[in-house]
């Protein structure tokens, strides 16, 4: 873990029964994010970000074998899979790392949640916009390959129409949360 790391307890990455700490640090111009477990070893990755938004991050897991991260930088969310004692960035069709759209920078993304799934949950995007004085809110499944190397979107889905912009639905398509993990509860801020 860098000097001057924020940390946090976190949750059980490797499966071994014990708590585990989350870390985000500011080195070299890059954020990097990690997880040092209880035994002691630990799993990082860099992101470089000319946003002027701070930095959050978080792990949380999709299944009994599957944990992911993301780091925000309140413009875009990076996904990573921890897979053979590493964190791996999924590409995406075109070969380039998947992210997530925030603020609808780039016209497909809001957000970023997980849905209960048959074998725990799954990752999807948001994407709100305002629609008559309404927010409509649309959900695309992100599909993960066995390995955590490639990522694609699946089914799109409407999942709210004319909502309320403070309701549940509304301000979940306008984070980034796993479950009940976000950076407000379970995830750690790069603070400057």
């Amino acid at each position: 873990m860098p000097t001057g790391a924020t940390a946090a307890s976190t949750i059980d990455v490797d499966g071994d029964g014990r708590t585990d700490r989350e870390w985000i640090a500011s080195v070299g111009g890059a954020t990097e994010f990690g997880v040092t477990t209880a035994s002691g070893a630990t799993f990082s990755y860099s992101v470089t970000s000319a946003s002027p938004i701070q930095r959050d991050g978080f792990v949380a897991r999709l299944t009994s074998s599957r944990v992911i991260s993301m780091l925000t930088d309140g413009r875009q969310a990076y996904l990573h899979v921890l897979a053979n004692c590493a964190f791996v960035q999924p590409a995406s069709s075109d070969g380039k790392p998947y992210t997530f759209d925030l603020q609808n920078l780039r016209g497909n993304g809001t957000g970023v949640g997980c849905i209960a799934a048959d074998n725990g949950a799954e990752i999807v995007g948001y994407q709100a916009t305002s629609v008559n004085g309404g927010t409509t809110v649309k959900q695309t499944i992100i599909q993960l390959d066995a390995s955590g190397t490639r990522a694609s979107n699946g089914a799109v889905s409407t999942v709210a129409t004319g909502a309320a912009s403070t309701s549940a639905i509304a301000v979940a398509a306008n984070t980034v949360s796993c479950g009940s993990v976000s950076v407000a509860s379970g995830g750690v801020t790069l603070t400057q």
